[in-house]
């Protein structure tokens, strides 16, 4: 052989290792589709936790990207089964269950209202806002990663209300304290110390 036709094919063994890596991604078809099966069975026997856990496996959060032919049906089942538990558990209050829930279903608008509902009365906590403004942070990507998902749980629009609530309560934060503290200054102590 010719050292260019050698050359030639080296770079495309190197090509086609790359692409097969890229396509791959991490994903595990054989367990997708077992996952989707079993969720299958899962739902059918009534354990309803389990079968979302297992069709959002399955679905298109599953790192298979579109070469998964589970997506719109894991996608419409995960939705179908998350909306009655994460409603269920938002009536009992379990507010961290519901938001749960509705990000497995992918309703994200309903995740995003009981997530503030969340933060609100922890507004002041840092963690907290921190969390709620990374979750609102992404939810552009997972809009373009998971169509399938955002598909079934009817679209989503990220409401800019609660984007103007979370981005305002940082300030809103610092104001509450430095009252708190204004509040609790003791001008008489301060007399009294500076007399020492």
């Amino acid at each position: 052989m010719k050292p260019r036709h050698i050359a030639t094919l080296v770079v495309l063994a190197a090509l086609a290792a790359t692409t097969n890596a890229f396509a791959d991604g991490g994903c595990d078809l054989p367990q997708v589709t077992a996952n989707y099966s079993k969720a299958g069975a899962a739902e059918k026997a009534g354990r309803l936790k389990e079968a979302l856990d297992l069709y959002v496996a399955a679905g298109d959060r599953s790192g298979c990207g579109v070469g998964n032919p589970n997506n719109k049906g894991a996608a419409q089942r995960a939705a179908a089964i998350a909306l009655p538990l994460a409603t269920a558990a938002e009536k009992k209050g379990d507010l961290e269950g519901a938001f749960t829930l509705y990000e497995q279903g992918a309703y994200f608008a309903h995740a995003d209202r009981v997530l503030m509902t969340i933060v609100r009365p922890k507004s002041d906590d840092i963690q907290t806002v921190a969390r709620a403004f990374e979750v609102f942070g992404k939810r552009e990507l997972f809009v373009r990663s998971y169509p399938d998902s955002i598909a079934a749980a009817g679209g989503y629009k990220q409401d800019q209300a609660l984007v103007a609530e979370l981005e305002a309560m940082p300030g809103k934060g610092v104001d509450r304290v430095l009252a708190r503290e204004a509040a609790a200054f003791n001008e008489q102590y301060l007399k009294d110390l500076v007399q020492l």
